[in-house]
Protein backbone atom coordinates (compact mmCIF):
# COMPACT_ATOMS: atom_id res chain seq x y z
CA UNK A 1 0.00 0.00 0.00
CA UNK A 2 2.85 2.27 -1.07
CA UNK A 3 2.69 5.91 -1.53
CA UNK A 4 -1.39 6.14 -0.32
CA UNK A 5 -2.80 9.19 0.87
CA UNK A 6 -4.74 8.57 4.43
CA UNK A 7 -8.13 9.80 4.18
CA UNK A 8 -9.60 10.53 7.66
CA UNK A 9 -12.74 12.99 8.84
CA UNK A 10 -12.89 15.03 12.13
CA UNK A 11 -14.98 12.19 13.41
CA UNK A 12 -12.60 9.59 12.59
CA UNK A 13 -9.80 11.45 14.23
CA UNK A 14 -11.89 12.01 17.65
CA UNK A 15 -12.48 8.06 17.18
CA UNK A 16 -8.35 8.05 17.37
CA UNK A 17 -7.84 10.21 20.32
CA UNK A 18 -10.09 8.08 22.16
CA UNK A 19 -8.15 5.01 21.16
CA UNK A 20 -4.64 7.06 22.40
CA UNK A 21 -3.83 6.63 18.53
CA UNK A 22 -2.23 9.99 16.29
CA UNK A 23 -2.33 9.69 12.68
CA UNK A 24 0.91 9.92 12.75
CA UNK A 25 0.75 6.62 14.24
CA UNK A 26 -0.69 5.45 11.52
CA UNK A 27 1.34 6.91 8.74
CA UNK A 28 4.21 4.82 10.59
CA UNK A 29 1.90 1.47 10.41
CA UNK A 30 1.41 2.13 6.82
CA UNK A 31 5.35 2.64 5.78
CA UNK A 32 6.00 -0.33 8.02
CA UNK A 33 3.46 -2.35 6.96
CA UNK A 34 4.80 -6.18 6.06
CA UNK A 35 2.10 -8.17 3.91
CA UNK A 36 -1.20 -7.37 2.17
CA UNK A 37 -4.02 -6.15 3.85
CA UNK A 38 -6.82 -8.67 4.66
CA UNK A 39 -10.85 -8.39 3.56
CA UNK A 40 -13.15 -7.83 6.69
CA UNK A 41 -15.95 -10.52 5.19
CA UNK A 42 -17.99 -9.85 8.20
CA UNK A 43 -21.67 -9.53 8.02
CA UNK A 44 -21.61 -6.53 10.13
CA UNK A 45 -18.73 -4.48 8.50
CA UNK A 46 -19.33 -5.27 4.52
CA UNK A 47 -18.90 -2.19 2.82
CA UNK A 48 -18.88 -1.78 -0.63
CA UNK A 49 -16.08 -0.86 -1.53
CA UNK A 50 -14.59 -3.93 0.79
CA UNK A 51 -12.98 -2.84 4.40
CA UNK A 52 -9.90 -4.32 5.03
CA UNK A 53 -6.86 -4.37 7.54
CA UNK A 54 -3.75 -4.87 8.70
CA UNK A 55 -1.78 -4.94 11.60
CA UNK A 56 1.70 -3.20 11.58
CA UNK A 57 4.12 -1.59 14.05
CA UNK A 58 4.61 2.56 14.31
CA UNK A 59 8.41 3.54 14.78
CA UNK A 60 7.84 3.08 18.69
CA UNK A 61 7.02 -0.48 17.95
CA UNK A 62 3.36 -0.51 19.03
CA UNK A 63 1.02 -2.76 17.11
CA UNK A 64 -1.51 -1.30 15.28
CA UNK A 65 -4.72 -2.82 13.93
CA UNK A 66 -5.57 -0.17 11.10
CA UNK A 67 -9.18 -0.32 9.27
CA UNK A 68 -10.26 1.62 6.10
CA UNK A 69 -11.14 1.48 2.98
CA UNK A 70 -9.04 1.72 -0.19
CA UNK A 71 -10.69 3.77 -2.90
CA UNK A 72 -10.42 1.90 -6.60
CA UNK A 73 -8.60 3.52 -9.26
CA UNK A 74 -7.20 6.07 -6.76
CA UNK A 75 -4.46 6.45 -4.17
CA UNK A 76 -6.59 7.03 -1.29
CA UNK A 77 -7.58 5.21 1.95
CA UNK A 78 -10.19 6.24 3.73
CA UNK A 79 -9.22 5.54 7.19
CA UNK A 80 -12.26 4.07 9.43
CA UNK A 81 -10.44 3.12 12.62
CA UNK A 82 -7.02 2.64 14.53
CA UNK A 83 -6.36 0.71 17.32
CA UNK A 84 -3.74 -1.09 19.46
CA UNK A 85 -4.05 -4.60 18.02
CA UNK A 86 -5.22 -7.28 20.06
CA UNK A 87 -2.80 -10.77 20.25
CA UNK A 88 -5.77 -13.01 18.27
CA UNK A 89 -6.35 -10.14 15.37
CA UNK A 90 -2.50 -10.04 14.70
CA UNK A 91 -2.41 -13.85 15.02
CA UNK A 92 -5.08 -13.99 12.15
CA UNK A 93 -3.23 -11.09 10.10
CA UNK A 94 0.06 -13.39 10.54
CA UNK A 95 -1.67 -16.37 9.46
CA UNK A 96 -2.98 -15.06 6.42
CA UNK A 97 0.04 -13.76 4.92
Amino acid sequence: MDDFQIVATHNILEKLKIHGVNILEVEEAFFNLNGTPLVDNRSEHKTRPPTVWFCSVTEEGRILKVVGIPLSGTKEFVLKSAYDAEEREIELYENNQ
